[in-house]
């Protein structure tokens, strides 16, 4: 039987890479094996040779926060991969921290697995084609806590920084020491939610006609999507026949224009599980035209969702056609009729919701990307 050791190079925020893991580390359970191939998961702070350089790179540490990195061996090889969470698809943009790629990481793995992963963007961008060729299209995460959680206090104990590996708490947040790192991991490990408490959300009563309750960002690159977003709440709020839940939450102050929508803000526990009640949840992109990560959580639940077109991953809008229905309004007033429309309709409602449930299940799981990423290796069947 062949043994693959999969390890995690634990240097992206807990938020982004729990996903992967979790799915890497179900896989790895009884029960679990694919084929005469088995596989061990850890987790560590150790930086191989091979990629330690691209991680020193001082004008790319500022997206290390969301870039998951592993060893995965076997007795015969060692392939290196990397799964990018970043909204944006650019390949330039070092001088406003607004690029896609991590273009050291990138001329170092063996793969480059894109969670916003845009085919035209890529054919028309800078990067060598030997580069694009190592880009993969792979599944929308959600931020979860891995349920193998002692590897991943490591990081509270030991520090980061003496390699120089000072990955960035946000675009906009360099790396500003390791207390502040350890304070990171803490929170997260305290506030994420579990796989298995994601999964129960799908048998929660579906109560709520219409949620759309959405973070409100006072930075001006998202003016024009905080505008599109209040449109949307003041044609849901002028249907009083309906249950809806809709609002702005913010830690900072709200614009007098927008206070009307105010919502208080949720943890992620209840934020989930209001989601989840909704019959239709209102889906907007996210920065950059990304997919946002409430796009996997609604599929998770059965929701059905409407809105916004889906640009990023479009094999899997071509393999699952039934998305085509609920994505591709972008104007406010499309969107609500739409929405009406299929409320009226139970037959619709229970098709798309059963649908997504498929589509998660079959395409969206964490053990669904990892198999994806051990077949696109060529290490499974």
């Amino acid at each position: 039987m062949t043994e693959i050791q999969i390890r995690l190079i634990d240097v992206a925020d807990l938020y982004y890479s729990g996903y992967y893991y979790e799915g890497f580390d179900r896989l790895s359970r009884a029960d679990s094996r694919l084929g005469e191939v088995a596989l061990r998961t850890n987790v560590s702070l150790n930086i191989p040779a091979t990629i330690k350089n691209a991680l020193q790179d001082k004008n790319a540490r500022h997206l290390l926060f969301a870039i998951s990195i592993y060893s995965i061996r076997t007795d015969s090889v060692e392939y290196f991969i990397c799964i990018d969470a970043h909204d944006s698809n650019k390949t330039a943009g070092i001088s406003d921290h607004t690029e896609g790629y991590h273009r050291s990481l990138l001329k170092v793995v063996d793969r480059y697995y894109k969670v916003n992963f845009n085919e035209d963007f890529l054919k028309h961008s800078d990067l060598p084609l030997a580069l694009q060729q190592k880009v993969r299209p792979i599944a929308q995460f959600a931020p979860i806590i891995t349920s193998a959680i002692l590897p991943f206090c490591k990081r509270i104990i030991f520090p980061l920084n003496p390699i120089r590996i000072k990955p960035g708490l946000s675009h906009s947040k360099p790396y500003s020491g390791f207390w502040q790192d350890v304070l990171q991991r803490i929170r997260r490990l305290r506030k994420l939610q579990s796989l298995d408490q994601l999964l129960k959300l799908r048998y929660e009563p579906k109560t709520i006609d219409i949620f759309f309750v959405t973070s409100y960002r006072p930075n001006p690159r998202h003016n024009a999507a905080m505008e599109f977003r209040h449109s949307l709440m003041e044609l849901i709020n002028k249907k009083p026949h309906l249950h809806c839940t809709i609002g702005f939450t913010s830690h900072a102050d709200i614009p007098p224009q927008y206070r009307k929508m105010k919502q208080p803000r949720l943890s992620q526990a209840d934020y989930l599980k209001a989601m989840s009640r909704a019959k239709i949840v209102i889906y907007t992109q996210g920065m950059d035209g990304c997919i946002s990560s409430k796009f996997l959580l609604a599929m998770s639940a059965g929701c059905v969702m409407l809105g916004d077109p889906i640009n990023n991953n479009t094999d899997m809008i071509a393999k699952y056609t039934h998305l085509k229905d609920q994505f591709g309004y972008s104007n406010p007033s499309t969107v609500v009729d739409s929405a009406i429309a299929i409320l009226s309709e139970n037959s619709s409602l229970e098709r798309l919701s059963r649908l997504n449930l498929e589509l998660f299940d079959n395409y969206l799981s964490p053990t669904k990307a990892a198999q994806w990423i051990l077949k696109d290796l060529g290490l499974a069947a």
